[in-house]
């Protein structure tokens, strides 16, 4: 398992484009994933009473697409999205087609033992990154 790299954003360009204080020199590579995330509460273990850390909130996933020596610019991945073909024949053939949703199933947990995730906010300037394998 390579080393992970680990920086910060830099400058947002877009919503959908942002700079990484990690370059070459850094180890990064185009093509190589990253994720923005915040630090969040610090997780107890329920069995031994001992702290695991603190919870890591995933605000993004990022693809480097132009490596520099000192720093990359980043982007979101492409997200499919099915489209509807507009011709007259594909639209009487295939109405139930035009769109597609996922949703996650719901699982059976205690209302009361849910407790969020405590201060979660947009991307900015400052925010932390991390390679992912």
């Amino acid at each position: 398992m390579a080393e992970r790299i680990s920086g910060q954003i830099a400058r947002i360009l877009s919503s959908t484009t942002l700079i990484i204080n990690r370059g070459t020199e850094h180890g990064v590579k185009n093509g190589m994933k990253f994720i923005i995330f915040e630090e969040g509460d610090e997780i107890t273990d329920p069995e031994t009473g001992e702290s695991m850390g603190h919870y890591e909130h995933v605000k993004g996933t990022v693809e480097v697409f132009n490596a520099q020596e000192r720093m990359s610019e980043v982007r979101t991945p492409f997200v499919s999205t099915e489209k509807a073909d507009l011709t007259l024949s594909t639209l009487m053939s295939e109405v139930s087609k035009i769109s597609s949703k996922e949703d996650r199933s719901e699982l059976s947990v205690k209302a009361g033992d849910i407790s969020g995730i405590a201060g979660s906010f947009p991307i900015s300037v400052g925010d932390k990154v991390r390679s992912i394998d």
